[in-house]
This record gives structure tokens, C-alpha cells and sequence, in this order.
């Protein structure tokens, strides 16, 4: 039974190492192959591709058949907070990364009345 917790051990040292790895790619980089990582973290494959595994559910490497092991693309993921000046509203607080945004629809029509109280519009 000693082997169990030496092995949870290393899999955590070689998370840590993947996590580091992963930071200083960008997303969707591949990564270097299994055979290159165990050599360089001196594990087995079992205990790599338990860690890549992981890594993978939480969504932070991609798998892909024939290619190899890829860093997931950038999420943002940040909480709104509170607009200061304005009542009800939030905002997005500023982070580093590229925004996009773009229109997906866009019509022209009359606001009636319940649109037009909430925007304080004319309904015309």
C-alpha cells in the first residue's frame, strides 16, 4: 500500500508542471509529445497521462485524436460587480486579453408599452 500515496505525489508534481507548462502557452498550442514530457518530468505514462487526464475534465488541455494534446483556448471568467452610477446595472471590471463582440441581429420595429417604460421612450 505504500505505493498508492508516493504515486498520488507524483501525479501532483506532474500536474504542477503541466500547469506551469500550460501558462506559458497560448490557447490551442500543441504540446510537446508524451514521450518528450515523460522524459523531461522523469515520469512513467501511466502516471503522465493520469495528470493530462485530469487536466483534461477540468477543461484546461484538449485532446485530439491524431494531433496530440493541446492547451485549451483562453476563457475569460471574471464576476460582474456592481455599476457605481448606475442603479440596477453591472459592469465587466477591466482584464488583460483581446474583447470581441459583434452584432448578431439587428431590426428596426415600434418599442410598445412595455418595452418603452423600460428604455423611458416614447412607445412610437
Amino acid at each position: 500500500m505504500g505505493a498508492r500515496p508516493r504515486q498520488a505525489v507524483k501525479r501532483a508534481q506532474v500536474r504542477a508542471s503541466l500547469l506551469a507548462l500550460i501558462a506559458d502557452h497560448c490557447g490551442g498550442e500543441l504540446l510537446p509529445s508524451e514521450r518528450d514530457l515523460c522524459e523531461r518530468l522523469a515520469v512513467s505514462r501511466p502516471t503522465l497521462r493520469a495528470a493530462v487526464d485530469q487536466l483534461a475534465e477540468e477543461g484546461m488541455l484538449v485532446r485530439q485524436l491524431g494531433r496530440g494534446t493541446l492547451t485549451a483556448p483562453k476563457r475569460v471568467a471574471q464576476p460582474l460587480a456592481p455599476s457605481a452610477n448606475v442603479g440596477n446595472s453591472f459592469r465587466v471590471p477591466l482584464v488583460e486579453g483581446r474583447w470581441e463582440s459583434r452584432t448578431l441581429a439587428f431590426e428596426r420595429r415600434s418599442a410598445g408599452p412595455k418595452l418603452s417604460n423600460a428604455l423611458k421612450v416614447s412607445p412610437g
